[in-house]
C-alpha cells in the first residue's frame, strides 16, 4: 500500500459538488460552497440531557414551544415540545394524541480539547500502561500540573517535573486525578 500524505489534510474547501479548491494562503476561494476539517488532535465530550417521562407529563406544552419534526414517512406528522422535549406522532386526517412520550436526548452543550504532546501519550501506550483510548482521555481530562507529570514520567524527564516537586507544589491546578493529594 502507498499511502499518498498529501491527502491527509486537516482543513480544505470545496466547490458546491464537493470538489476540492485549491487556495492560496488564508483567503476563502470564491467558488467555495464548504469548508472542511478534521483534527486528529481533538477529543469532543458531549453532555445530553435525558428526555424524562415525568417531567414531559408535568408540561404544559405552550403553543409557542412546539415545532414540527417528521417528514420521514408520508402521511405522518410529528412535533416536538422544546421546553421538555416530549413528542408526538400523527397520521394524516387523524387527531394529535393526548400523551406525550419522551424518548432520548437533547444536546446541552458539547466541549472540544486538544493537544499537540503525541510524545507524551505515545510513551503512555508504549509503557504498557494504558490503552490508546485510555492515554487520550487522561492526558485530555487532566490539570497543568498532572500533564507534566505524565510528560516527565513519560518522556523520560524530557518534559514536565516530577510529581510532588516544587514546581509541582506551585502550580496550583487541580483535577480528579490529583485533586485528593
Amino acid at each position: 500500500m502507498n499511502i499518498d500524505k498529501s491527502l491527509l489534510k486537516t482543513l480544505w474547501y470545496e466547490d458546491k459538488d464537493g470538489n476540492p479548491i485549491d487556495c492560496k494562503g488564508d483567503e476563502i476561494p470564491a467558488n467555495a460552497y464548504y469548508q472542511v476539517s478534521r483534527f486528529p488532535h481533538m477529543l469532543t465530550e458531549s453532555h445530553l440531557k435525558l428526555i424524562r417521562q415525568d417531567e414531559v407529563d408535568k408540561c404544559r406544552h405552550p403553543h409557542k414551544c412546539r415545532r414540527k419534526t417528521g417528514g420521514w414517512i408520508d402521511g405522518i406528522f410529528g412535533r416536538e415540545c422544546t421546553r421538555c422535549g416530549g413528542t408526538q406522532l400523527r397520521k394524516k386526517f387523524h387527531f394529535w394524541p393526548k400523551k406525550w412520550d419522551a424518548c432520548g436526548s437533547r444536546e446541552v452543550f458539547e466541549s472540544r480539547t486538544t493537544w499537540n504532546d503525541d510524545e507524551t501519550i505515545l510513551g503512555m501506550v508504549n509503557s504498557g500502561d494504558y490503552t490508546l483510548s485510555e492515554a487520550i482521555l487522561v492526558y485530555t481530562t487532566a490539570c497543568e500540573r498532572c500533564m507534566n507529570v505524565l510528560a516527565y514520567k513519560y518522556t523520560n524527564g524530557k518534559d514536565g517535573y516530577p510529581e510532588h516537586s516544587e514546581e509541582w507544589k506551585k502550580c496550583g491546578t487541580f483535577c480528579q486525578f490529583c485533586k485528593d493529594e
